[in-house]
């Protein structure tokens, strides 16, 4: 990590033990500015999301460009990360991740880096993904989507194309992955939204 780097922290709906833990581990890594008022200290923001007007506060701290904002979130789902950085916040962490990891994802963020546990990354790339597949599908693909948005059963599509249950089972399994969804449910829904399926 870069000596360099002084920062400054702040906090909003953060619990003192929370923000103490954070400073402690930032403090040990020397990247706490003794003097706050110093050219070239970073502020970091701490924005604990726990309701719309936190939400809101996140939103507009995230415009300011000379603050670094870190969203803080209460609940560990991918729906608070995509949030938060559709919202253009410099980090993200779940509020039970370590200090040490915490402190990882602010030095990131001042750096101009975001820092993410691998399945926030992947399902996020996976949601970036999902308007792209269209030119990446086959006839095959294309029947499958179509059978299962018409309801057919596995047994039933598996006999229309000659192949064993397990085959189409594995089919539908990669065609999930090319379509960055988990179930057919999704599956219709982004076939629909692609214009593959009336």
């Amino acid at each position: 990590m870069a000596t360099s780097l002084s920062l400054s922290l702040t906090s909003s709906g953060c619990a003192a033990p929370y923000v103490e833990s954070v400073s402690a581990r930032l403090e040990s890594r020397r990247l706490l500015a003794v003097d706050t008022r110093k050219i070239g200290v970073r502020v970091v923001s701490l924005v604990l999301c726990a309701n719309e007007d936190r939400w809101s506060e996140l939103s507009a701290s995230a415009l300011d460009r000379d603050i670094v904002t870190v969203a803080v979130l209460p609940e560990l789902e991918i729906e608070g990360y995509t949030r938060a950085l559709s919202l253009g916040v410099d980090g993200v962490v779940y509020i039970d991740t370590s200090s040490a990891i915490t402190a990882d994802v602010i030095v990131a963020a001042a750096q101009g880096e975001v820092l993410l546990p691998s399945q926030a990354a992947h399902t996020i790339a996976r949601l970036a993904h999902r308007e792209k597949p269209a030119n990446t599908l086959d006839d095959r693909d294309r029947q499958l989507l179509r059978s299962l948005s018409e309801g057919v059963t596995i047994a039933t599509v598996a006999d229309q194309l000659h192949y064993s249950e397990r085959t189409v089972r594995r089919h539908l399994q990669n065609l999930y992955l090319r379509l960055g969804v988990s179930n057919r449910a999704e599956a219709i829904t982004a076939a629909v939204r692609l214009g593959l399926v009336d």
